[in-house]
C-alpha cells in the first residue's frame, strides 16, 4: 500500500544523504476537475478493463490508483489496507496528468467502491513527500442481458423521488445528523446513470457557521417503506483553521466525513 512504497522511498533517499518527512506530514495531491472516472459514476460491471485520468499541477510524481470498498483512511490519509480491492501505478503521461488502467476482479462485482491516488516526489519543490488526494466514490452496477427481465423492472419509487424532492430532503438530513442549520447550503442533483436508475446523486457544500466547512456528495434512494435513505461521504474542515491557512495549506485542514440517515 501507499505507506510501504513511501517507505521505499525514504530508504532510498537516505541511501542519497537526502532526510524526507514522515508519512503524516503527507499533503494534498492538487488534482485537477476532469478526472477519470468521475464523482459518482456508474459504470456497467464486466468491462475487461478500466482506465484512470487525474490531471494535476504536480508533475514528476512516483503515483499509484488504490482501490477500496469504503472510504475509512489510514493514519498515513491512504485508504484503509483492509478494505482495498486494488492498486496499480498510474504514470505521467505529461503536465501532470496520471493516466494508468486495471484489470482487476472488482470491474466485474456490482458494487460501491472509492479510488485514491497518492504519489511521492517534490511536489512544491521541498523535500519528497507522500501526496495524497481524496476519495472518489464510483459505482459498479449490474448488467441486465437482453430478453432477460430479472431485475430490469424499475421500482415504483423511482418516479417518487424527484430531483426536487432529493434537493429537499438535504437540509433536514443536514440538522438531524449535525444538530446545527446548514449555512451557505450549495447542492446540484443528478440522477444516476450506467443502469442505476433508482439513485440521486447529489453534490454539497456547506458550514455550521460556528465550527465545520463541508463539502461532498450525497447517494439518496427510497426504501419499501417511502423512507429517503441517503449517505454523505466527503470531508469536513474546522473553520477556525481555514481561517488561519490560506491557498493551498487550507487544504490540510480537511479529513474525510462520512454519515448515513434515513429521512
Amino acid at each position: 500500500m501507499s505507506r510501504r512504497f513511501t517507505i521505499a522511498v525514504l530508504v532510498a533517499l537516505t541511501g542519497l544523504g537526502t532526510s524526507a518527512p514522515p508519512a503524516h506530514s503527507a499533503g494534498d495531491f492538487p488534482m485537477g476537475a476532469k478526472i477519470t472516472p468521475s464523482i459518482n459514476a456508474t459504470i456497467p460491471s464486466g468491462n475487461p478493463t478500466l482506465t484512470f485520468s487525474i490531471p494535476s499541477s504536480c508533475p514528476g510524481l512516483i503515483a499509484f490508483v488504490e482501490v477500496a470498498k469504503d472510504s475509512q483512511l489510514d493514519q498515513d490519509g491512504t485508504l484503509l489496507n483492509t478494505l482495498a480491492v486494488d492498486r496499480f501505478p498510474v504514470d505521467d503521461i505529461g503536465g501532470g496528468t496520471y493516466q494508468g488502467s486495471t484489470n482487476a476482479a472488482w470491474l466485474k462485482t456490482p458494487g460501491a467502491y472509492y479510488w485514491q491516488i497518492s504519489g511521492t516526489g517534490a511536489c512544491d519543490g521541498g523535500n519528497p513527500i507522500l501526496w495524497v488526494g481524496s476519495p472518489i466514490g464510483i459505482t459498479i452496477t449490474p448488467v441486465v442481458v437482453p430478453g432477460d427481465t430479472t431485475g430490469a423492472e424499475v421500482p415504483d419509487e423511482t418516479a417518487i423521488l424527484t430531483l426536487a424532492q432529493a434537493r429537499a430532503a438535504i437540509p433536514t438530513i443536514i440538522k438531524n445528523v449535525k444538530k446545527r442549520i446548514a449555512r451557505g447550503l450549495k447542492r446540484r442533483c443528478t440522477r444516476g446513470g450506467g443502469g442505476d436508475l433508482v439513485a440521486v446523486f447529489c453534490t454539497a457544500s456547506w458550514n455550521d457557521k460556528l465550527q465545520y466547512q463541508y463539502n461532498g456528495s450525497f447517494r439518496m434512494v427510497l426504501d419499501d417503506t417511502g423512507a429517503v435513505v441517503s449517505r454523505f461521504d466527503g470531508r469536513r474542515a474546522s473553520l477556525t483553521c481555514l481561517h488561519q491557512r490560506k491557498g493551498k495549506d487550507a487544504k490540510k485542514c480537511y479529513r474525510a466525513q462520512r454519515f448515513e440517515y434515513d429521512l
